[in-house]
C-alpha cells in the first residue's frame, strides 16, 4: 500500500536548542557526575541521566563565556516520555562548585529538586522523565553555588496531547527494490532505512521479511529512537537483505509485523573471535582481520572448487609475510606511516548479524622510527570499515584518512591501501568499455591505471617493485570501467581470480590503481601524480572556481596558491565580485580536518569455462576469456566475443526504498 506522509500537528521546537539529539550520544562518552543524596522523596523517578560535558573544541579555542540552560522543546506532550536539557556555566567560576536543580510548577512550588556535588566540567546534559508530570507550565532552575550564586532557568509547557497513531499495514510494508538491466539474474546485498511513526514499534524482533510471500533472511537494527532511554519507540530501522532478480526484475519484498517475536531464516554468515583475530566466513569466502596491528585483510581464502573447504591452495590474500599491508601514507619527505604500526589502534565488530558483518578499525598512521624531535611518529588518523554479506564472496572496504596536520606545513606524496596477494599470473581491467589484459612475466612486473583528469586515464607499466614507471604509457583513454582483476594459476576450467571494484575513480580524480603479481593497491592520492592543467584551466575566470590546482601534481598540496589569489584579485578589480574579501579568507584558509576517502570491494568470482555443443570433430572447449596476450597485439585484433564481466556492479548503490506511511526511506 502507498500512503501519505505522517500526519499530525507540529510541536514548536526551541530554535536555540534544535539538534539536541546529540546529547544521547555525548552521554555515552562522558562519565557520570557524582549525585548527592535525594533532597526529596521520589526525585529519582524524574532524573533519567545527568552527565557532565567538557567544552567543545571551538568553545575552548574561542574562550566562550556562555551561561545558559536550554530545553529541547517549548512544549511536551503525553507521548514525550523524556525531556533533554543542556546546562552551561562556561562564563562562571564553576570549578568544584555544587549545583542545585529545581523543577517548579506555575505557582512556584517545587515539584522536584536535585543536588549535584562539586562540578568537574562546566557543562551537563540532563534527561528528565517529563511524562510523569501533570499538564501545566513548569520552570527548571539550575543554581551554581558560587559567590554570588548564579541561577539559570528554562521554561516549558506540559500538554495533554498525543500524535495520532499510525497502524502498521495489515498486508505488510512494501520494500520497493529498483529494477536493473545489467544482469538478467542477480543477487545484490542492500541496506536501507525504514522510517517508523512514533509509538508504533519498540521490538524489531516482531518483523520478518517476505520474498514473494516466503520468509527470507534479513537483518534489522534500530538506527535511532524517538526518545532516549530503554524501551523507546523506534524512529528509524536499518534493514539489510539480499535482493534477487529474475529477468532483470526484482522479486517482491514486504515486511510483516507479528504479535510476538518470530524466528527468521538463517543465512550463510558466521563470525568467530579469538584473542588474535576475527574470522568471517560468508559462503565461499573466508577471511581474517587481526585485532592488533591492523593491516586490512590478513588472509583470505576462496572456495574455488566449491567443496565447502578452504585449502591452502585456495589462499588468495596473504599478508603474513609482509610488513607493508593495509592503509598507509607517505609524506613529502618520503617518510612512510602505516596503520599496522599503531600500537593503540582499535579493531572492533561494529555490526554483527545474520546478513551483514562490519569490522571497524580506528587509529593513527604510525612510524615507530620517527622521534618526537623529528616531528611525530603519528601522522593523520584512519578509519577503515570492512563489510561482508551472507552468501557473498566479496569484502567491501571503506577507508577514511583524516588530515590532522597543518596543511600549510605538510604535504602528502601517496595515500594508499595495499592488499598483498599470492603470486598471480595475469591481470585484466576495463577502460572505456574495453578489456585490457596481459600476463605477468616477472615478479617485478606491474601496471597502474592513473585517472589524472575526469576524462583522462593513462595505463603505464612499471619497471621495478618501487613503482618506477616506463617512459611512455601502454595506452591512454578517458575513464576506467572501475574493475581490475588479477588471476592466479593457469588451471582450467576453474580459475581463482581477485577482482577489485573501485568507486568514484573519475568523479574524484586524481586516483590510481596498481596491479602487481603480489599485490593490489588503491590510491586515494596517486603515487604517480603529474601536472596536467594549463594556467588558463587553473586560474582563468571561467574555471578558477573548480579548484583544479588541488587535483594535480606529485604532492597533495592544499595551500591556496598565490597565483590563484592574484587571479581572484584581478577579477575583483574588474568586476567587484568580492565585497566580502573571500579571496583573503581563501589565502589564509587551512584544510586541516578534511578527509580523503577510498571505497572499493574485493570480489572473488569463480570463472567457469563455457561448454559448447559438439559440431563435427571434437575440439577443446573455449576458455572463459581469451588467454592474456601482449597488450599491443590484443588491441590490434577485432573482438570475437564479449569478455565475462564481474557478476556484480561496482559497489552497487542503494536499490531499495520502503513505502511506509511517511517519508520514503533513503538508501545508503
Amino acid at each position: 500500500m502507498r500512503t501519505t506522509a505522517l500526519a499530525g500537528p507540529r510541536r514548536t521546537e526551541n530554535p536555540l536548542s534544535r539538534g539536541m539529539r546529540w546529547l544521547e550520544v555525548a552521554a555515552l562518552l562522558a562519565f557520570a557526575l557524582p549525585i548527592a543524596a535525594a533532597a526529596r522523596a521520589g526525585e529519582a523517578d524524574l532524573a533519567v541521566e545527568i552527565r557532565p560535558l567538557p567544552p567543545t573544541g571551538f568553545e575552548s579555542t574561542s574562550n566562550a563565556k556562555t551561561n545558559a540552560l536550554y530545553a529541547d522543546r517549548f512544549v511536551y506532550w503525553d507521548d514525550d516520555p523524556t525531556g533533554q536539557f543542556l546546562l552551561s556555566f562556561l562564563g562562571a567560576d564553576w570549578k568544584d562548585k555544587p549545583i542545585g536543580l529545581a523543577l517548579k510548577d506555575a505557582a512556584g512550588a517545587e515539584v522536584w529538586t536535585h543536588k549535584l556535588a562539586a562540578a568537574q566540567q562546566p557543562k551537563a546534559a540532563l534527561i528528565l522523565r517529563l511524562g510523569a508530570l501533570k499538564p501545566g507550565a513548569y520552570k527548571l532552575e539550575a543554581t551554581l553555588q558560587a559567590e554570588p550564586p548564579l541561577t539559570l532557568e528554562a521554561s516549558f509547557l506540559r500538554e495533554a496531547k498525543k500524535f495520532p497513531s499510525v497502524p502498521f499495514p495489515k498486508d505488510g510494508l512494501e520494500i520497493e527494490v529498483e529494477p536493473q538491466v545489467h544482469l538478467a539474474a542477480a543477487a545484490w546485498p542492500i541496506t536501507t532505512g525504514i522510517p517508523l511513526p512514533q509509538g508504533l514499534l519498540t521490538d524489531l524482533a516482531r518483523l520478518e521479511l517476505l520474498e514473494d510471500g516466503k520468509p527470507v533472511p534479513c537483518q534489522l537494527e534500530a538506527a535511532s529512537t524517538w526518545h532516549p532511554g530503554p524501551g523507546a519507540s523506534i524512529r528509524w530501522a536499518r534493514l539489510s537483505f539480499t535482493a534477487r532478480y529474475a529477468a532483470g526484475k526484482p522479486r517482491a519484498y514486504r515486511l510483516r509485523l507479528h504479535e510476538k517475536p518470530v524466528e527468521r531464516p538463517k543465512a550463510a554468515l558466521s563470525l568467530a573471535e579469538s584473542p588474535e583475530a576475527f574470522t568471517v566466513q560468508s559462503g565461499e569466502l573466508k577471511f581474517e582481520v587481526l585485532r592488533k596491528g591492523f593491516n586490512g585483510i590478513q588472509r583470505a581464502w576462496f572456495d574455488a572448487d566449491a567443496d565447502g573447504r578452504f585449502a591452502d591452495s585456495e589462499l588468495v590474500v596473504d599478508a603474513t609475510a609482509t610488513k607493508v599491508a593495509g592503509p598507509y601514507l607517505i609524506d613529502q619527505r618520503h617518510v612512510r606511516f602505516d596503520a599496522l604500526q599503531d600500537p593503540e589502534a582499535s579493531v572492533e565488530v561494529e555490526e554483527r548479524g545474520p546478513v551483514r558483518v562490519v569490522i571497524a578499525a580506528k587509529g593513527w598512521y604510525f612510524n615507530k622510527d620517527v622521534s618526537e624531535q623529528a616531528g611525530s611518529p603519528r601522522l593523520c588518523r584512519f578509519v577503515t570499515r570492512l563489510t561482508a554479506y551472507a552468501g557473498r564472496s566479496e569484502v567491501r572496504v571503506q577507508n577514511f584518512t583524516e588530515l590532522t596536520f597543518d596543511t600549510d606545513d605538510m604535504r602528502l606524496r601517496d595515500v594508499g591501501f595495499r592488499v598483498p596477494t599470492v603470486a598471480s599470473s595475469a591481470w585484466a581491467a576495463g577502460l572505456d568499455g574495453k578489456e585490457l589484459a596481459e600476463p605477468f612475466t616477472a615478479p617485478e612486473d606491474g601496471v597502474f591505471f592513473h585517472q589524472y583528469r575526469w576524462n583522462k586515464t593513462r595505463v603505464v607499466k612499471t619497471k621495478d617493485a618501487r613503482g618506477v614507471e616506463t617512459e611512455s604509457p601502454l595506452v591512454e583513454g578517458e575513464k576506467t570501467d572501475g574493475w581490475f582483476s588479477v588471476r592466479f594459476g593457469k588451471e582450467e576450467p576453474a580459475v581463482p581470480c581477485l577482482t577489485l571494484l573501485a568507486k568514484d575513480l573519475w568523479e574524484k580524480f586524481p586516483k590510481e590503481v596498481v596491479l602487481r603479481p603480489n599485490d593490489v593497491r588503491v590510491h586515494a592520492w596517486p603515487m604517480h601524480g603529474i601536472r596536467t592543467f594549463s594556467d588558463e584551466e587553473n586560474y582563468g575566470r571561467n574555471d578558477i572556481y573548480k579548484l583544479r590546482f588541488f587535483h594535480e601534481g606529485l604532492l597533495l598540496d592544499l595551500r591556496f596558491p598565490t597565483r590563484a589569489y592574484e587571479a581572484l584579485k584581478e577579477i575583483d578589480r574588474k568586476t567587484r565580485w568580492d565585497p566580502e574579501n573571500m579571496a583573503e579568507h581563501a589565502l589564509g584558509g587551512n584544510a586541516q580536518g578534511l578527509s580523503l576517502r577510498s571505497e572499493f570491494a574485493l570480489r572473488f568470482p569463480r570463472l567457469q569455462r563455457p561448454r559448447r555443443a559438439r559440431r563435427g570433430p571434437a575440439r577443446a572447449p573455449e576458455s572463459p576469456r581469451p588467454r592474456p596476450r601482449r597488450l599491443e597485439r590484443r588491441l590490434s585484433r577485432p573482438r570475437q566475443r564479449s569478455p565475462p564481466r564481474p557478476r556484480d556492479l561496482p559497489l552497487g548503490r542503494g536499490l531499495a526504498r520502503s513505502r511506509l506511511p511517511g517519508p520514503s526511506a533513503q538508501h545508503r
